[in-house]
């Protein structure tokens, strides 16, 4: 078993995802454990902003 399968197993077992359950936001840990599902990353930009990331514009 590689790594990424384990990502769900591990995250629910560090604080962050502990209180974020405790919350009730499981389904966030859930997606927070998928592994390489996505094209672009949000990055907090200078302005306090998420942006994307590769961005089009750059």
């Amino acid at each position: 078993m590689q790594m990424k399968d384990k990502l769900p197993q591990w995250l629910v077992k560090t604080g962050s995802g502990q209180e974020l359950i405790a919350m009730g936001y499981q389904d966030d840990v859930t997606i927070a454990s998928e592994f390489d599902v996505s094209k672009i990353v949000p990055i907090l930009n200078q302005d306090g902003a998420f942006t994307p990331y590769p961005n089009k514009d750059e």
